[in-house]
């Protein structure tokens, strides 16, 4: 039987920094659900978070400086909704994807901010001159920090801008609108995958939030956060799962695993949530259950390969090398073209004395990258295990 191999019990925070999957935010569309638990949140004091009308406040100069520009003569003959795209390009010049989760005010106001950050500020400008807009999931490389017993991993999150509908002549279809992407983080490799719902999108602030408080230890501030993002949605997999993580920071067992079971029995049973559960259920001496929730993942229908990827590593770094192959070799399936994968699972191979098949997963990992300090890791450990198999 499966046992997990690590004293320490590691938790993946599907933070966005970007986005996740998108779950469904009104009740009437969970008819077979369950009610919500009853929780016991008196460890936590609620701290004073913005609300979801804050998030895209901008200041009254903010606004005139923008309307000043939208509503120009010179830009008249410019599309609305290239326009707004053109006053991004020209009022911001900073952003890096490892920058913080800001308000549409503090993004416009530091120049600065991550991905979602961005589709905040894209939001709100286009709110102010009624332009109509949609959030779409991105499958790109995530980032990963690791904080003590925490796994934080980010995704990526983009706005679509459409031009203002007109009115069009009788017996004329229009098949698709006009339409910008505000991405500042474009790669050949990122692929648009699902919408999400405003709510959930809201949701991801909070999520983002109450993320980096979780790892600085601002429990408090944390629960709070996540308590907004749960008024948007009660069956949200990614605000569910923070929620545990936070509840088991603190030793709140009874809470822990309401959430857990709640989560997995309700919502879409995201790779990282089951992962969670299970390694939950192991620690408590539940290891038939988490056995059995571990067989069920195969199921999962993501066919994003960086939350098998995760999972992957996840299992490498706890030792269990049985586990960590199955899903480098799911995440291979779905995106062969990842040199990550291939290396994690010459890891594997290696570990097993496969010494050939680790060699050539080395090298196809090699041709996937242009980046050359990771070509110079893999061509050296390439040479490593040529020179040990000798």
């Amino acid at each position: 039987m499966y046992q997990l191999k690590s004293l320490v019990l590691l938790f993946f925070l599907a933070n966005i920094l970007g986005c996740q999957s998108i779950q469904k935010s009104a009740i009437e569309d969970h008819p077979t659900v369950e009610p919500f638990p009853e929780l016991d949140n008196s460890p936590f004091e609620f701290q004073t978070v913005p609300t979801a009308n804050q998030i895209f406040t901008l200041s009254d100069s903010q606004k005139e400086d923008f309307f000043n520009y939208y509503y120009a003569d010179e830009n008249s003959q410019i599309t609305e909704h290239k326009r707004l795209l053109n006053y991004l390009n020209n009022k911001l010049n900073q952003f890096n994807f490892l920058g913080k989760t800001f308000t549409a005010k503090q993004t416009l106001a530091e120049d600065a901010g991550n991905c979602l950050s961005l589709a905040i500020l894209t939001t709100a400008l286009a709110d102010a001159v009624g332009l109509e807009i949609q959030y779409q999931k991105v499958n790109s490389a995530p980032i990963y920090h690791r904080h003590n017993n925490i796994m934080k991993t980010s995704g990526h999150v983009r706005t679509i801008v459409y031009e203002k509908e007109t009115e069009q002549e009788e017996d004329v279809i229009v098949l698709r609108r006009r339409s910008v992407i505000v991405d500042y983080f474009p790669s050949v490799n990122n692929v648009g995958a699902e919408f999400v719902s405003e709510e959930d999108f809201i949701s991801m602030f909070y999520q983002n939030l109450a993320g980096d408080a979780l790892v600085s230890g601002e429990f408090d501030e944390a629960f709070s956060y996540l308590q907004e993002a749960l008024k948007l949605n009660q069956y949200n997999p990614y605000t569910l799962n923070t929620l545990a993580v936070l509840n088991n920071q603190i030793k709140h067992t009874q809470n822990t695993e309401k959430l857990f079971e709640f989560a997995v029995k309700n919502t879409e049973r995201t790779v990282n949530l089951v992962s969670n559960y299970a390694n939950y259920l192991e620690k408590h001496g539940q290891t038939d259950k988490a056995a059995q929730l571990l067989a069920d993942i195969d199921a999962n229908n993501d066919r994003n390969p960086y939350d098998w990827l995760d999972t992957a590593n996840q299992y490498l770094k706890v030792g269990d090398y049985r586990l960590a192959l199955k899903y480098f070799e799911k995440a291979k399936e779905l995106g062969p073209y990842l040199h990550e994968v291939h290396f994690g699972l010459a890891q594997v191979y290696a570990h097993h004395g496969r010494t050939f098949e680790a060699i050539k997963a080395l090298e196809k990992a090699n041709s996937l990258t242009y980046e050359d300090p990771t070509k110079r890791l893999y061509t050296a450990k390439v040479m490593t295990l040529t020179e040990s198999s000798d």
